[in-house]
């Protein structure tokens, strides 16, 4: 082999050999990204097992107003229409953690991709964690509960006072208009039933099995004369139901948020104008909760992702003490003792 055959392999070799230090360079690069990307989803996803817990913990220990309503309103209404025990029993364990609102927030955590190696992946996971992250806030989640204890209302007749619907709404406590039909404040939320197709193409509202009841209960005492809840009239009306109104990006999944989104579009193409409610009846505590997410969010909305979100708190003995957590742009202020917190949910 003479020396040009030398230099000709040689820097063949020193090609090649380039050409696998720059491929492997490559893949150190996108490995060390996406681990970047696992890395802050589990440090999110830490923090919404820490806070699902807290939330689990203050639904057995029964002390959120809302929760403490639902418990006498369905005690009243099993004495007023026995008939209505068993419903009474299954929304009054939906103000616990054996609840499905509850459940569907540890359901919807659990399915949260842990591992996603692409930017896209990543922005969804984190996206759904940070909904998931305000619909377990206890002061939004006892809000939340306003729709069962207010259905509770409805099915006692007007027997039973609804809690933070202005007055203007309606003249009476009885159920006479359409909005008040028993269980309307619960159509539309994934948690208790879902929207579907007819023979005719119409989408209605079809109730998961133990909230079956509802459709009996929609008879001509209530006005609607024992036609199905349809979706186009129904978002075309007015609501005073807190998942309808102000719940749909925290209580629902990315899927039903799309799944929305798809309706209202097709709504506003027939010339319907989903309603929007006229006047906010959420209470003090909730608002200025939300509000601040709201903020936190649009603050923190240049926020590079894949960046480490950091955390820090602090616990003691006393109920004054505060846990302050830092979460994806989102800052949550609450006290470590639920006996220090007042929850407002009354009218």
């Amino acid at each position: 082999m003479n020396f040009i055959q030398k230099g000709v392999i040689m820097n063949w070799l020193n090609s090649l050999s380039s050409r696998w230090l720059f491929l492997t360079l490559a893949i150190f690069l996108t490995s060390a990204c996406g681990n970047r990307y696992v890395e802050d989803i589990q440090q999110k996803q830490k923090l919404i097992d820490t806070q699902l817990l807290s939330l689990k913990t203050e639904l057995d220990r029964g002390s959120m107003r809302n929760a403490m309503i639902i418990r006498s309103y369905a005690s009243k209404l099993r004495v007023i229409d026995p008939s209505l025990s068993e419903i009474a029993d299954v929304l009054q364990t939906d103000a616990t953690s054996n609840g499905t609102l509850y459940r569907s927030l540890k359901k919807r955590a659990q399915a949260v991709n842990k591992n996603p190696e692409k930017k896209d992946a990543y922005v969804a996971a984190a996206n759904e964690l940070n909904s998931i992250y305000v619909a377990s806030d206890p002061i939004i989640f006892n809000e939340s509960l306003i729709d069962i204890v207010n259905t509770l209302s409805d099915l006692s007749g007007g027997e039973l006072s609804r809690v933070n619907i202005p007055k203007s709404a309606t003249t009476s406590n009885n159920a006479v208009k359409s909005e008040n039909v028993p269980g309307s404040y619960l159509v539309g939320n994934p948690s208790y039933g879902q929207w579907s197709n007819n023979s005719s193409g119409s989408s209605f509202w079809e109730w998961y099995g133990k909230y079956a009841l509802f459709s009996s209960l929609i008879r001509p005492s209530y006005g609607y004369y024992g036609r199905p809840t349809l979706f186009n009239s129904w978002h075309g009306q007015p609501r005073h139901s807190y998942y309808h109104d102000y719940g749909r990006s925290s209580y629902g999944s990315r899927q039903d948020r799309q799944g929305w989104a798809k309706g209202s579009s097709n709504l506003r193409n027939k010339g319907i104008t989903p309603s929007k409610p006229k006047k906010d009846y959420r209470s003090a505590a909730s608002k200025k909760r939300q509000s601040t997410y709201a903020y936190s969010s649009n603050k923190n909305s240049s926020r590079q992702y894949g960046s480490k979100s950091k955390s820090s708190g602090s616990s003691g003995g006393s109920s004054h003490n505060k846990r302050t957590s830092s979460y994806g742009g989102y800052s949550s202020s609450f006290r470590s003792n639920s006996s220090s917190r007042s929850f407002r949910g009354g009218k």
